[in-house]
């Protein structure tokens, strides 16, 4: 999953399966996320990579700075990886750090 976002400098966001995420930023060096650390099985990892893009949005939208709305993602991705399906029903807001009451439909 690649993610560009941001202006006007561009962001690059490259994910890496379980090693985490990749952030490139124009003339600045590269920094690495690591994946969140899995509790349980891994059961399903279809949807991992849409679910870590709508956490680092929603995380964005909420006006998070970039790193922590990557974080946001990265819990995402945690949780749906441990679900049978690509989207888990334990998905929402608060697993993944945000404070539900400032999140607004999306």
């Amino acid at each position: 999953t690649v993610l560009h976002f941001g202006t006007p400098q561009l962001r690059l966001l490259v994910t890496r399966g379980s090693s985490g995420v990749t952030l490139h930023r124009k003339d600045v060096p590269a920094v690495r996320f690591e994946a969140e650390k899995v509790v349980g099985p891994v059961v399903n990892t279809s949807g991992a990579g849409d679910s870590l893009v709508a956490g680092v949005v929603a995380g964005l939208m909420q006006g998070l700075e970039e790193e922590a709305a990557i974080r946001c993602g990265l819990k995402a991705a945690t949780v749906s990886i441990a679900c049978l399906s690509a989207v888990s029903p334990r998905l929402s807001p608060a697993s993944i750090g945000l404070v539900p009451s400032k999140v607004s439909k999306l």
